[in-house]
């Protein structure tokens, strides 16, 4: 329940209540955080006070800038722009990141490009495995080298 008293369950009747009164109370509890930023964040609020014109030497400074806020902030325009700014920012990807991607891809491409079968570079990888797992087996013998024609990096 919001101080105001919107309670979530008094709005069911109404087919946006419920979400009506839970945008209420976020919107209230966002407001109360910025007056807290008085004691808070002194700067941050008094270069708020000067944008909505409001004396800070005033002492109703709180109740007067909480009743602009009220009347004038559209929370859900400031919600929208968060949001479409997380967007944007999952979106861009720094130049470095890109590549890197195509560092990578151009590795594996060029493993496939080097073989002259790329289905024997499974052959070339099991066959190391079966020898490693003989040499653990049996002892440290020397492993034999992969079939002529598998992949110059899996050598």
């Amino acid at each position: 329940e919001c101080s105001q008293g919107h309670t979530a369950e008094g709005q069911l009747s109404h087919p946006m209540g419920w979400d009506l009164a839970v945008y209420r109370c976020w919107r209230e509890y966002f407001i109360t955080k910025m007056v807290s930023w008085q004691t808070k964040r002194p700067t941050v609020f008094k270069e708020l006070l000067k944008r909505l014109d409001i004396d800070d030497e005033a002492p109703d400074v709180s109740p007067q800038f909480k009743a602009v806020l009220q009347k004038e902030f559209y929370f859900s325009a400031y919600l929208a722009l968060c949001v479409g700014s997380g967007v944007t920012d999952s979106i861009q990807i720094h130049p470095l990141t890109w590549f890197m991607v195509l560092v990578v891809f151009g590795f594996f491409c060029h493993n496939e490009l080097v073989c002259d079968d790329p289905s024997r570079v499974v052959d070339a990888g099991l066959h190391r495995l079966r020898h490693r797992m003989l040499d653990r087996d049996v002892g440290h013998r020397p492993a034999q080298a992969p079939p002529r024609g598998t992949c110059h990096s899996l050598r």
